[in-house]
């Protein structure tokens, strides 16, 4: 309801954070399916809110085989295409109408389809070389120093 009443994936997280509603990782541990208690600081973030509003179960849907490996083929584990994932409708109640998802669905795309543009506004401008590259360090963190462009003036 949140993101159909155009509140962003972090206004939502925070709001969540605020009103004590315990994270997913949080809601584990004091249901004693997590024992490790180094995730007791686990708080509400966007991915988590974005991995929830993506996810089908909330209208019924299961949606298997997201992610594959081969231990024995030394290949790590890999999100799969959606075209390659095994997806059953109706398998439980679900607690979102189909409608809402699609519609918040629509409402990602959008904002992810933004964020690219965004992404590539300064692409006609030509990239220099950082001649710094390897040279500069930060005298605290010893991290490299990188180098960036500002579209704004001074």
């Amino acid at each position: 309801n949140m993101t159909l009443n155009g509140i962003g994936r972090m206004e939502i997280a925070r709001t969540l954070n605020s009103e004590g509603i315990p994270s997913p990782m949080q809601y584990r541990l004091q249901t004693g399916i997590e024992k490790d208690s180094t995730y007791k600081n686990e708080y509400w973030d966007s991915g988590c809110v974005y991995a929830i509003l993506r996810n089908p179960v909330y209208i019924g849907d299961m949606e298997q085989r997201t992610e594959v490996q081969a231990f024995y083929k030394g290949e790590k584990p890999r999100r799969t295409k959606k075209d390659e994932r095994i997806y059953v409708k109706d398998t439980h109640e679900a607690i979102v109408s189909r409608d809402d998802y699609e519609k918040v669905q629509r409402i990602l795309d959008e904002s992810a389809k933004e964020h690219t543009t965004r992404l590539h506004k300064y692409d006609h401008i030509k990239k220099k070389d950082n001649i710094f590259r390897g040279v500069l360090y930060c005298g605290d963190c010893d991290n490299q120093l990188s180098f960036y462009y500002s579209s704004h003036a001074l």
